[in-house]
């Protein structure tokens, strides 16, 4: 009876030896595997990515590295440097990876202070609005209503920013838990996530080789003047001659299109 009691002790104590052994081995692993992304030397870009691929829930977002998207009537497209899809919407994320100290202003140049020395750069929320522009442009030909934010991520351990607008400006012990909580949150169902996958890739896919076909073109000699997107993503016949143009900014859009897609504004109905 006492080998018996013995042997069933035994059989469980194995098998749990070896789960409990497996699981050390994986937290060891991992423990490996951060300590040695953290190590790496350079937190640019690369660093970014890596660090979102390797903490961002499975299944739940989904990752464009540089992505480029063409607005209907402009022949350069804003910069981003990654866009990310989720249950939240999408985010628009540029990567600097400058030590010192920045002050970010919504409007205007902003001031980068390193070892004394200070610097006026770009403002980068400029550019991002402009990519929140062509997303929400894509967005609303797409029938889907979802929030698009932009963000600035500062990448090295050593910047730092002003506090003023501190929702936008992350560092990348920010960025991590802020985007897992937009990835998770449950505001697209499934559907419209994939839907909304398909729209951005597509028309990421389509301006890569828009771009492509129009350096092809140039380096021949043959480029013509006055491109535009527009020349590459509407029916030829109506590229010029069906357009309307914004009240509110200026800007030339195809009539078939019901808001402005840079400013947002309301172009009338359809005729």
């Amino acid at each position: 009876m006492d080998q018996k009691i013995l042997y069933i002790v035994v059989g469980i104590a194995i098998p749990v030896a070896l789960a409990l052994c497996a699981l050390l081995l994986v937290s060891l692993r991992r423990s490996m595997a951060v300590a040695k992304l953290y190590g790496g030397s350079g937190r640019d870009l690369r660093f970014v990515c890596a660090l979102l691929r390797y903490f961002l829930p499975g299944g739940n977002w989904r990752i464009l590295r540089s992505p480029c998207l063409l607005s209907d009537h402009r022949g350069a497209p804003p910069r981003a440097d990654l866009l990310i899809i989720g249950g939240g919407g999408v985010l628009i994320l540029t990567v600097d990876d400058r030590t010192g100290h920045f002050s970010t202003p919504s409007t205007g140049d902003w001031t980068h202070w390193q070892d004394g020395v200070m610097t006026r750069i770009p403002n980068r929320f400029h550019e991002g609005r402009q990519y929140t522009a062509v997303v929400n442009g894509l967005l609303v030909r797409a029938g889907i209503s979802c929030p698009v934010i932009n963000l600035i991520v500062l990448s090295d351990d050593y910047a730092a920013a002003d506090d003023l607008y501190a929702e936008n400006v992350l560092t990348c012990n920010q960025l991590v838990p802020y985007v897992q909580r937009f990835c998770k949150r449950g505001m697209l169902s499934k559907k419209t996530q994939m839907r909304l996958r398909e729209v951005i890739v597509s028309h990421h896919v389509k301006s890569r080789k828009a771009l492509e076909a129009v350096d092809t073109t140039a380096q021949a000699g043959d480029q013509k003047e006055g491109f535009t997107a527009a020349d590459l993503f509407d029916a030829p016949a109506a590229r010029d001659a069906d357009t309307v143009v914004c009240p509110a900014c200026g800007e030339k859009m195809p009539a078939r299109f019901r808001v402005c897609g840079v400013c947002g504004t309301p172009l009338g109905e359809r005729k």
